[in-house]
């Protein structure tokens, strides 16, 4: 596994200008911008470029169970199981997302009701506390105002855990579900500020805080299509996303040599969702 730090790969718009496939048509507007000198312009092409396009074809949801009780123990709330997803879809959000109270996923206890609907769950997050649905006996847990991604629960649960579950951040999916349901600029803003939050606080640390970059893969690709449905999404905010999954989330996978059990495939994995989903990338 790792043995080094992450490295940190500060962002820049000419860093990032330089990872993209600059003879790809779409991104004309933000070769002009840079050309020209003008950063916000072409962060603002850029995400114009991206909700331009024809979205990437990923199996975007968390989970692939059917069962919507089982699906809500994973921090999805979908009624059904749609076949694509992309930022359009927002027009009927409402219909799409279930608010009755989710349930938890215990390995010993199984599947059982939770006290939180999607937006109850949105809401504990606006608050800066986390409920992670798959160890409900650790509870809600306060992170306090500017994050402690190294909190540790008090001891009686498997609070030991944490600092390998919280970073996964399946929980960003009751905020983004949460926007879509009430159209609450609120929940996506929140959603943003804890990834950007996360990408500054992972830079340059060591292996001590597990860097889940298969899972941070998925995830926020899965993201995607909620994100890019928030009209008032900071265009730099967007690109230090890409920029960051291109650089330290791919080169933590591209840096593991051994892992135990299936690790290496679904690092392989990780890098595929990578590729397929931002073609754009002159390495993809």
């Amino acid at each position: 596994m790792h043995s080094e730090p992450f490295h940190k790969n500060s962002y820049s718009t000419q860093n990032f200008w330089d990872l993209l496939s600059q003879e790809e048509p779409g991104l004309r507007r933000m070769a002009k911008a840079m050309h020209a000198g003008d950063d916000f312009e072409a962060e603002s092409a850029y995400l114009a470029y991206q909700r331009e396009r024809n979205a990437p074809v990923l199996s975007w949801i968390h989970s692939s169970v059917e069962h919507s009780e089982k699906r809500r123990s994973a921090f999805d709330f979908f009624k059904e199981i749609p076949e694509h997803l992309t930022w359009h879809d927002k027009r009927h959000g409402k219909e799409l997302i279930s608010l009755e109270k989710g349930t938890t996923s215990h390995r010993l206890e199984g599947i059982k009701p939770s006290p939180f609907s999607v937006v109850e769950l949105a809401e504990l997050l606006l608050d800066n506390k986390v409920m992670l649905v798959y160890h409900p006996e650790d509870g809600v847990q306060d992170l306090g105002p500017h994050w402690n991604w190294e909190h540790v629960p008090p001891e009686g649960g498997q609070g030991r855990r944490w600092t390998l579950s919280l970073p996964y951040q399946y929980f960003l999916f009751a905020l983004a579900q949460a926007y879509w349901a009430t159209d609450d600029d609120r929940y996506i803003a929140k959603l943003v500020w804890i990834y950007s939050h996360y990408i500054d606080y992972v830079d340059n640390r060591s292996d001590w805080i597990w860097l889940p970059d298969m899972q941070l893969a998925r995830c926020y690709l899965q993201l995607m299509p909620f994100i890019l449905s928030w009209k008032d999404l900071p265009s730099r905010d967007y690109c230090r996303l890409r920029h960051w999954l291109a650089t330290t989330c791919a080169q933590s996978m591209e840096g593991v040599e051994s892992a135990p059990g299936n690790q290496i495939f679904f690092n392989g994995l990780g890098i595929l969702w990578l590729g397929v989903g931002m073609p754009e990338f002159a390495r993809s």
